[in-house]
């Protein structure tokens, strides 16, 4: 039989787990989203990846960036609020800079 130390402490595991997910899959979709429009267009237009492309690429990439720090939030709030019993409350406090 668990004690309540045992399951609290199942249950911290559990959370760690998944806050290491969601930390490891924000980071997958931060870099697809970072590069994937730059590599479709390179693929699309026949361009060599190693070879130079036209000027205005370069605000692909930064408008790319920009789209991709946006969907790091909420790609770990979505999977801490799906796969952990965290209330919404605890994941924004655990995901707000202003608290370390």
């Amino acid at each position: 039989m668990l004690t309540p130390l045992d399951k609290r402490k199942r249950l911290q595991k559990k959370r760690l787990k998944w806050q290491w997910a969601a930390v490891l899959i924000s980071f997958f979709v931060f870099f697809v989203v970072l590069l994937g429009p730059s590599l479709v267009f390179r693929l699309v237009s026949g361009i060599a990846l190693d070879a130079q492309g036209p000027e205005w690429e370069m605000w692909l990439i930064i408008a790319s960036g920009g789209l991709a720090a946006g969907a790091v939030y909420p790609t770990c709030y979505l999977i801490l609020s799906k796969f952990t019993d965290m209330t919404g409350e605890e994941i924004e406090e655990m995901l707000d800079s202003r608290n370390r």
